[in-house]
C-alpha cells in the first residue's frame, strides 16, 4: 500500500481503457494510486499458486503486461514495471500464496514503481495529492514506514508565507495569498508528493525520493510559481525541514 490508500482499494478494478468497475473511469480520470496498486495487484495473481491455476512464468508475466498496457492498465506504469521485472524486481513469496505474502508482494511491487516513477518525474510537474491534515498524518506514518523498509527518501516540510511579527495582515489579502501559495504547492510539484494546510498561513509538504538539494530545488519552484502568481514578491515564502515529526502532527 501506498499513499491515498483508499482511493487505490476502491479504484484498483477501473480499466485504463474505461472497461472497468466501480465508476467506469478511464485513463488519467483513475487516481495515481489506484493505477499502481491494479498493476501490482496483478502481478501477485499472476506470480502466485492459486487453486485453478499454477503461478505464471516471470516471462509470461512480462508479455501479458506489455499486450494489456494502454486497455487494462495505466501504459506507463506498465513499462515501468516491466522494466522492474526485466532487471530482476522479485519477491520471497513468488510462486506461494498466503495473505501476509500477497501484502508483501502488492506493497514490494508497489512501493518500487512509486519511487521509479518519483525518478522519473522530477520534470513532470502534474499536481501534488492535496489531503485532510488527519489523512496526512495517517499517510506520513505508514509511508515513513515504507521508506525504511525499501530505502525510499522522504522529507516533511513546512512552507509557508512570513508575515512581520508587529502587523496585522488584511484577512482578504491574507486569503488571496494562501490561495495562490496552495496553487503553487499543488500544481507545481510531482504527483506522488502529498500536501496538507496546516496552519492559518502554512502548509506541510511530504516529498517523496527527495534529498535535501532536490527538496530546495522544488522550494524555489514553489517560491518562484507563488510570486508570479503574485505578481511579485508581496510577502516572502519560507520554508523549513521538520526534522521531528511526531509533535508537529498531533498539534
Amino acid at each position: 500500500m501506498i499513499p491515498h490508500v483508499r482511493e487505490g482499494v476502491l479504484y484498483h478494478h477501473e480499466r485504463y481503457d474505461g472497461k472497468g468497475y466501480p465508476e467506469g473511469l478511464k485513463g488519467e480520470e483513475i487516481p495515481l494510486v489506484a493505477r499502481i496498486i491494479a498493476v501490482a495487484d496483478s502481478y501477485d495473481a499472476m506470480s502466485t499458486n492459486r487453486i485453478y491455476r499454477k503461478f505464471i512464468k516471470r516471462e509470461q508475466i512480462i508479455s501479458d503486461f506489455i499486450n494489456c498496457r494502454g486497455t487494462q492498465f495505466d501504459p506507463y506504469i506498465a513499462d515501468v514495471f516491466v522494466k522492474m521485472l526485466m532487471e530482476g524486481f522479485t519477491v520471497e513469496d513468488e510462486g506461494t500464496v498466503s495473505l501476509a505474502g500477497a501484502e508483501r508482494s502488492i506493497s514490494a511491487a508497489a512501493a518500487g514503481m512509486l519511487r521509479r516513477i518519483t525518478e522519473s518525474d522530477q520534470a513532470g510537474h502534474v499536481g501534488a495529492m492535496n489531503v485532510d491534515s488527519e489523512e496526512f498524518g495517517q499517510l506520513y506514518a505508514y509511508i515513513r514506514g515504507l521508506g525504511r523498509r525499501y530505502g525510499t527518501e522522504l522529507m516533511l516540510m513546512t512552507v509557508g508565507l512570513s508575515l512581520p511579527e508587529d502587523s496585522t495582515p488584511d484577512e482578504e489579502q491574507l486569503l488571496g495569498c494562501m490561495a495562490d501559495l496552495s496553487k503553487a504547492i499543488i500544481q507545481d510539484i510531482r504527483s506522488v508528493d502529498i500536501c496538507t494546510r496546516y496552519s492559518a498561513t502554512s502548509f506541510l509538504v511530504l516529498l517523496l525520493n527527495a534529498n535535501p538539494e532536490s527538496a530546495e530545488q522544488i522550494m524555489d519552484r514553489i517560491s518562484e510559481s507563488f510570486y508570479k502568481k503574485q505578481g511579485g514578491m508581496t510577502v516572502p515564502v519560507v520554508h523549513r525541514v521538520i526534522e521531528n515529526a511526531a509533535d508537529l502532527l498531533n498539534k
